[in-house]
């Protein structure tokens, strides 16, 4: 039955294993532009499990193409958290202010205390304005000399983009495979050009990867959509086996 119906059927634990120890292991755009939105001890820790994979590390042309076409968007759009993060701590200076106004009525406590408990939320506050104002200043920073950009370079090797021939036939049957709400990729049909296709492009090469290596691929995304996950009563069941 496995043979004649394998995408219905779990991988066995050495199936797995074997995957995990000798297959390669690839991620998505998403993956890669994420690391950009981390903090840096996240995306360190990140990176370093990316690195200890023991097998092949490997990206699609599809992957590599969106990541280097939108990375410079994401660091701009960085700006926008930077600025929500500023004005939610800027009131607390305000209430700060109000607050030892109201305590000055309060006879019970000295002025001493008093003082004491205004100075240390002020300095915590300015540590907090500083720890914003540096961090944002190293993101912007990835613009001009992007680390990230260039440890990706160096981990991941890079497949190769579609024949002539091969990409019109991979357009039709993205198009096809839109329309008709196969998966992978047919939710991004709103996006201009031939965008709605990248997730379908970005498998087929993972696909023909795989056969041409006779190696398992590990894939990694972050995608959470309908049409990457089998998802039945609201709970994400595992991969949607019709990929």
């Amino acid at each position: 039955m496995k043979n004649k119906f394998p995408w219905y059927i779990d991988p066995s634990i050495d199936e797995i294993n074997e995957a995990w120890s000798c297959g390669i292991l690839t991620v998505d755009a998403n993956v890669l532009l994420d690391l950009y939105r981390y903090h840096k001890i996240t995306r360190q820790s990140i990176m370093e499990s990316i690195e200890n994979y023991s097998g092949d590390k490997w990206i699609s042309y599809q992957t590599a193409d969106e990541f280097l076409r939108n990375r410079r968007a994401v660091i701009a759009n960085s700006k926008r958290y930077f600025e929500n993060a500023s004005k939610l701590i800027s009131p607390l200076t305000s209430y700060v202010a109000d607050t030892r106004q109201k305590l000055k009525d309060n006879r019970l406590l000295g002025d001493e205390i008093m003082q004491k408990l205004i100075n240390d939320i002020n300095s915590i506050i300015k540590d907090y304005e500083s720890t914003i104002e540096n961090t944002k200043n190293e993101y912007y920073g990835f613009v001009e000399n992007d680390e990230i950009l260039k440890r990706v370079m160096s981990i991941f090797g890079v497949g190769d983009d579609f024949s002539e021939e091969h990409k019109l036939l991979a357009l039709e049957e993205g198009k096809r495979r839109v329309e008709n709400k196969i998966p992978p990729g047919y939710m991004d049909v709103d996006k201009g050009g031939e965008r709605p296709y990248g997730d379908y492009y970005m498998w087929l090469q993972i696909l023909n990867k795989s056969k041409a290596d006779k190696k398992p691929i590990v894939l990694i995304t972050s995608e959470e959509k309908e049409d990457w996950w089998y998802i039945t009563s609201g709970l994400t069941i595992g991969q949607d086996k019709s990929l």
